[in-house]
């Protein structure tokens, strides 16, 4: 806390230094908004993160559209206001922080290296809207944000398989919805994509084939076939061949395995 106190210092007189029309009075201010924010994640105090939105809100202002780093702080003040939507629950933060990163994604050509990120994080705030609304149209957003996060990933890039499992996470949220064959269907597909691009010696290696089982036997329980069966059984026995011994979810893997042995 004593470091992040004296950075917060430190930044506010360079701010103070710096005169309205200076061209570095915007990344000076999104330093020192950053400071605050990061006091606000050890402290959780909502007072600190008000302090962070209002001098982010101020960087964004001293700011022109054509500024190398206007994208950054559209980006560093959505992610602000999300960090107090998630402590106090207002609906405006989470309206807002969509807006901006919307702004910052029409902003980003398709080869920048940060319209991925960008994209998934507003595909989460998305997401985050569904839970609040409830509206098939802002889960379905939320889909399409990310199906275009993971097409502007390079193929042999380590952040491919994180944003296909993201995805899957939303996919599965509307087949919840809609118990449609079709939707499970894409789940599947995306999790098998994931599982292809994913190293074997990746941590979420097994959940991804535990994840693969558990929606082979959705699929069997719809389609009463003896190809899903087999599969999830599969799906299965790899999920408990490729888990460590320490793995917290290899009792629940091993459980698994014996009930579709068992069917």
């Amino acid at each position: 806390m004593d470091d992040i106190d004296k950075a917060i210092k430190a930044d506010g007189k360079a701010v103070k230094s710096t005169k309205n029309h200076d061209p570095v009075r915007m990344s000076r201010l999104n330093n020192l908004g950053n400071a605050w924010q990061s006091r606000f994640q050890l402290t959780c105090s909502l007072n600190d993160i008000d302090r962070a939105i209002e001098i982010k809100q101020d960087a964004l202002a001293a700011a022109q559209e054509g500024h190398p780093q206007y994208v950054i702080c559209l980006n560093t003040l959505s992610i602000a206001l999300m960090n107090r939507f998630d402590e106090a629950g207002s609906f405006d933060d989470l309206s807002h922080a969509i807006s901006l990163t919307q702004k910052a994604v029409s902003m980003l050509s398709h080869n920048d290296p940060e319209l991925a990120p960008t994209l998934m994080h507003l595909a989460t705030m998305l997401e985050k809207k569904f839970v609040q609304t409830g509206s098939m149209k802002d889960l379905d957003e939320a889909i399409t944000t990310s199906q275009k996060a993971v097409e502007s990933v390079a193929v042999e890039s380590t952040e491919l398989a994180m944003h296909l499992m993201t995805l899957c996470t939303m996919l599965q949220k509307k087949f919840e919805q809609t118990d449609l064959l079709a939707d499970l269907d894409q789940v599947i597909a995306r999790n098998r994509a994931a599982e292809i691009v994913m190293h074997s010696n990746h941590f979420l290696y097994p959940q991804v084939l535990h994840s693969l089982s558990t929606l082979s036997h959705y699929r069997l329980i719809k389609t009463e076939s003896l190809e899903d069966l087999d599969n999830a059984v599969d799906f299965a026995e790899q999920a408990v061949a490729y888990a460590p011994q320490n793995y917290m979810e290899l009792p629940s893997f091993l459980f698994n395995l014996i009930e579709l042995l068992a069917i």
